[in-house]
């Protein structure tokens, strides 16, 4: 048996990592600017969603599956307002980020559930 051998940048990474969270927790400067930086990366999040669902929704109104595709650019129209409101007002989307988020994943799962039932369908 081989003696494992430490990794010494895991522990400095540990460390560092560990210093870090501390200093944002306890440093009100520091926490808002994550908290924004974060709330920016949601709005960026929700407007590439958006982008995405609309081009897969062009895919399926291209492959006659309209049912589908009117659900997607729902979708995407949806995520692309949240998401320019949210890049827009990074205070408020801090305030709701939380519902952004649970919001989104509930059209994403609705969305993919449709998507499989409409795979079964035509296979």
């Amino acid at each position: 048996m081989q003696k494992e051998k430490k990794d010494g940048w895991m522990c400095v990474l540990g460390v560092l990592s560990a210093i870090l969270g501390i200093w944002i927790t306890f440093s009100g400067v520091q926490r808002a600017l994550t908290d924004m930086t974060i709330a920016y990366l949601v709005g960026m999040l929700l407007l590439m969603s958006g982008v995405l669902r609309c081009m897969q929704a062009v895919k399926m109104f291209k492959a006659k599956e309209k049912n589908q595709g009117v659900l997607l650019v729902l979708c995407g129209v949806l995520a692309l307002i949240v998401g320019f409101f949210a890049v827009g007002h990074p205070i408020m989307t801090m305030i709701s980020v939380g519902y952004i988020i649970a919001i989104d994943l509930m059209v994403q799962g609705i969305t993919m559930i449709v998507a499989s039932c409409m795979m079964k369908k035509s296979e």
